[in-house]
């Protein structure tokens, strides 16, 4: 690709993002109400205020902000992302057993208390984002925290690699499925690779010798478990 059509696509990708992706989310999702963003939206512009409120979601729209202000520097989209962060922070949170919740009502009160891995790294993933954008001390260290917690309890410390999910207490849970779609196995490649995510984002700004060490771990676990070396494709589902 010449320079000229690298410089026209990086031209139309900014355009879509400040044009339309961001200002979709900016102006149709915030809940003035009950505070952080709106659950659900239909493919026809349909609002659904009353719509629960997913931990994924929420740190979507934390990690796009927050590095849409760190490459862009508009100040409004450092409003978005401390409004995800502010209410990631405060709601999500788990303040007894630590993580995060999966999910909550509208107005924030927990509705699914279960402590899915992938929603533990998607945390960790937004927050040290917003990190990397300002430097905020808190953002940094409530994703340490929850990477501590992910080590405790899912890190297979015989076998590698990470198990699924478990109940808010961080006890076993007899169907750890993210959906009706998914195999009811104890480990999954969609969790590894986000969890391989969020401990890529938290090791460029916490230098520390353990994470180094887990992350080195869950890239052999990719190489030798979950990439199928006759087809090149991912496996999915593992006991």
């Amino acid at each position: 690709m010449t320079n000229e059509k690298l410089t026209q696509l990086k031209s139309e990708v900014k355009a879509e993002l400040t044009k339309n992706i961001l200002p979709f989310w900016s102006t149709k999702m915030v809940d003035e109400a009950n505070g952080g963003f709106y659950g659900r939206i239909d493919g026809k512009g349909t609002l659904y205020p009353q719509a629960e409120k997913g931990c994924i979601m929420n740190a979507r729209i934390l990690w796009t902000f927050a590095s849409a202000y760190r490459v862009l520097r508009n100040p409004e989209y450092l409003k978005y992302a401390s409004r995800a962060k502010d209410y990631l922070l405060q709601n999500f949170i788990d303040n007894e057993y630590k993580g995060v919740y999966w999910l909550l009502d509208y107005k924030g009160n927990v509705a699914n208390s279960r402590k899915q891995i992938y929603a533990q790294g998607f945390a960790i993933y937004g927050l040290t984002e917003y990190y990397r954008a300002v430097e905020d001390e808190e953002s940094l260290q409530n994703a340490i925290e929850i990477y501590n917690q992910i080590e405790k309890y899912s890190f297979d410390k015989e076998l590698l690699g990470y198990f699924e999910a478990f109940t808010r207490e961080w006890g076993e849970l007899e169907d750890i499925r993210l959906s009706e779609r998914d195999a009811n196995e104890k480990k999954t490649m969609n969790t590894h690779l986000h969890v391989l995510e969020a401990y890529t984002n938290l090791y460029r700004v916490w230098k520390d010798d353990g994470l180094k060490k887990q992350l080195r771990s869950l890239i052999e676990v990719f190489a030798d478990k979950i990439v199928n070396r006759q087809t090149f494709h991912l496996n999915l589902f593992f006991d």
